[in-house]
């Protein structure tokens, strides 16, 4: 590797590629990894455990740097998830980390049928109006999640890239 020619290219073009950095049999197995668990109940999921680890994230937000509409692979949010996620730790306890799988596990365990087949109007769970939303937007749009709310990605169907930008508030 030569590390002059790696470190022009990075200077020249703001990017600079390490061929190969790891093994192609290590990406395989990663990639496996992850489509696995993607493909886990259409790939559900908190970013950080609800509470506990240390980890405080306080909003989460994405940011549209190109046009993101339906079926563009807009994030897809079980809106009202977040309300059942806070009933959950209640009835939990403490001691409860509410970690990404268990808080899935038993918010979508709540709901009467599969998360993916829920009538466009929704379905009332405990109180809580649950309804699956695709989050879209324009360039220069930006979305706050609220940290304890269910999302997964979703597939682009469309023939433009999505372009997204996201990050958090931590205190």
């Amino acid at each position: 590797m030569d590390l002059d020619a790696l470190r022009a290219h990075y200077d020249e073009h703001g990017y600079a590629r390490l061929r190969p950095a790891f093994p192609a049999a290590d990406a395989a197995d990663m990639a496996r990894a992850v489509w696995a668990a993607l493909a886990h109940e259409h790939g559900w999921h908190l970013d950080f455990p609800a509470r506990g680890a240390g980890i405080g994230l306080l909003l989460k937000w994405l940011g549209y740097l190109a046009p993101v509409g339906p079926a563009g692979g807009g994030t897809v949010v079980p809106a009202g998830s977040h309300r059942l996620v806070a009933a959950f730790l209640r009835q939990a306890g403490a001691a409860e980390p509410g970690r990404s799988a268990t808080v899935r596990d038993a918010v979508l365990g709540l709901l009467p049928q599969d998360v993916r087949r829920l009538p466009a109007r929704g379905v009332v769970v405990s109180g809580v109006l649950v309804q699956v939303a695709e989050l879209t937007g324009e360039p220069g749009d930006v979305v706050f999640l609220h940290p304890h709310l269910l999302h997964a990605p979703a597939a682009n169907r469309s023939r433009a890239p999505r372009f997204m930008v996201t990050g958090g508030l931590f205190g």
